[in-house]
């Protein structure tokens, strides 16, 4: 039978694995994802049951931007990914999957000439996504004479 300084040291060192990995313990979770499409915006909320650290990044070919919610796991239904349509003039489609222990990634598979800005709220604890035609795609009216 282990002392209590050996299993004190198990304890410790199991607490420990979750800070050297790098990503904070899943103490939440993604329990949702809506979308509404408004003309020239497209609103995505990312519901969750408590805090989690945000990151985000954007690659090309195809467009493709995506949410990392290290903290919280993925309680969506089933296990694996999940694709939700959307199909608007902005947006394809929302993949949501767990990628690794209590990392849940919201990508979004988005049309040419898109930008966006997040949001991360509390009270309840989400994120809000907002996409926009590009200045580009999009061009300010001239002005009347």
């Amino acid at each position: 039978m282990p002392s209590s300084l050996h299993r004190g040291v198990i304890l410790v060192s199991a607490m420990c694995a979750g800070i050297v990995s790098g990503e904070p313990a899943a103490t939440s979770a993604v329990t949702g994802i809506r979308f509404w499409s408004f003309g020239d915006t497209t609103r995505v909320v990312i519901e969750t049951t408590g805090e989690f650290e945000l990151r985000s990044d954007r690659v090309p070919n195809p467009d493709r931007l995506f949410f990392d919610l290290a903290g919280a796991r993925m309680r969506l239904g089933r296990k694996g990914q999940h694709t939700i349509p959307v199909n608007d003039p902005l947006l394809k489609q929302i993949r949501v999957a767990e990628t690794a222990p209590g990392v849940t990634r919201v990508a979004f598979d988005l049309e040419a000439g898109v930008e966006h800005v997040a949001s991360q709220l509390t009270n309840p604890e989400r994120v809000i996504v907002e996409l926009r035609p590009t200045a580009a795609t999009h061009p300010t009216p001239p002005p009347l004479v």
